[in-house]
């Protein structure tokens, strides 16, 4: 990708169908890695991260990319080829990954629709048996529940002259009594 230059994806929006980013079918792969597929800091290396398992967009792989607005700016320096089934070969049953690979075409014509997503032969042949039942987490407090509970345990052990306080950053520090009172 050409350094310096900052896309609005959202920009790019409009040429594409309703079946529009590969983000949304990225949750088949995460169902497997518990991760999200391709998160970047930026534009840029978002589309990198795509293009290292996708392979780079280029008029072989996706005829109409020549035609998006900006392709010229967005054209990687390095071009990938599609790695996408060997990526995911360790972690995913060979029908989920044939699933995944059609949904992340990157020519949006060629991609699997909805429709014909349900009737893939993985997911009409799935074994819901096979699933381990999901394990969630049997008592897990809110992250404000915790932290008052917190701040009250520590003023019953230590209820004197330094007490942990937050700055606005969210990072505690000792400061004293009457400080803290004060700032409530």
């Amino acid at each position: 990708m050409n350094d310096g230059v900052r896309v609005d994806l959202r920009k790019l929006k409009s040429v594409f169908d309703v079946g529009l980013f590969l983000f949304r079918r990225c949750i088949l792969g995460e169902f497997f890695t518990r991760k999200p597929l391709f998160q970047g800091n930026n534009e840029t290396m978002q589309l990198d991260l795509i293009s290292k398992v996708c392979g780079t967009p280029s008029p072989a792989n996706w005829p109409d990319v020549e035609k998006m607005p900006l392709y010229s700016t967005l054209r990687s320096k390095r071009q990938y080829v599609r790695c996408l089934r060997e990526e995911f070969s360790q972690i995913m049953p060979s029908g989920a990954i044939d699933l995944m690979d059609k949904m992340l075409l990157l020519d949006p014509k060629r991609r699997i629709s909805a429709k014909d997503a349900i009737s893939h032969y993985w997911i009409k042949n799935f074994d819901y048996a096979t699933v381990p039942p999901l394990r969630l987490p049997q008592h897990q407090d809110c992250h404000e529940l915790w932290s008052k509970r917190q701040r009250k345990e520590r003023r019953s052990i230590n209820p004197n002259p330094k007490t942990m306080t937050l700055s606005s950053e969210g990072q505690e520090f000792e400061a004293s009594s009457h400080l803290s009172a004060a700032g409530t």
